[in-house]
């Protein structure tokens, strides 16, 4: 007999993460508008431990501009400010750095994929170069890094516009 599995969904977008804090003087590094880490952290907790007493399989899905890599100036090409250079290896930089100032947010995605959650990943304006492979494997390696099991590799999906789930929602990030 088929097993009957409930999803729960939960929709994120526009968070637009970008350097985090520096640690010298714990100020907030250049265009950083995301300070909410520990509660996108309780966040997830409570919807991890609400799917896990309901058996429900869980999917964040971050609806795009979750980074914003347009607000980090690339050290690799620092002419490129609010970014025209788009290329997979400059958006592989300001995703480490990135990674490196939200830590505890990459902790809380870690959570979720130990608990068997699934995140789904549409890339907006902000991150569009999340659509180049090289930069999904990136960000693949930076959230398995702060897993405590491993991951398979079909819990971390990206889908290049839209999200759609017959029966259920369309989800895509606005600017489309």
């Amino acid at each position: 007999m088929p097993v009957n599995l409930v999803h729960t969904y939960l929709f994120l977008n526009d968070l637009h993460l970008a350097g985090g804090f520096k640690p010298v003087n714990n100020r907030s590094s250049q265009g950083e508008s995301f300070f909410y880490a520990a509660e996108f952290a309780r966040f997830l907790d409570f919807h991890i431990a609400q799917a896990a007493s309901t058996g429900a399989q869980l999917h964040l899905v971050l609806l795009g501009d979750v980074f914003d890599f347009l607000r980090l100036e690339s050290h690799a090409a620092p002419q490129h400010r609010y970014s025209l250079d788009s290329s997979p290896a400059t958006a592989i930089e300001k995703l480490r750095r990135i990674a490196a100032g939200h830590a505890e947010f990459f902790q809380a995605l870690g959570s979720l994929l130990d608990a068997g959650g699934f995140l789904e990943f549409l890339p907006g304006n902000h991150d569009i170069e999340l659509i180049r492979q090289p930069v999904q494997s990136v960000f693949k390696e930076l959230v398995a890094a702060a897993c405590q099991k491993t991951i398979s590799a079909e819990q971390i999906r990206f889908h290049p516009w839209v999200l759609y789930v017959p029966g259920a929602f369309y989800a895509e990030h606005g600017q489309q």
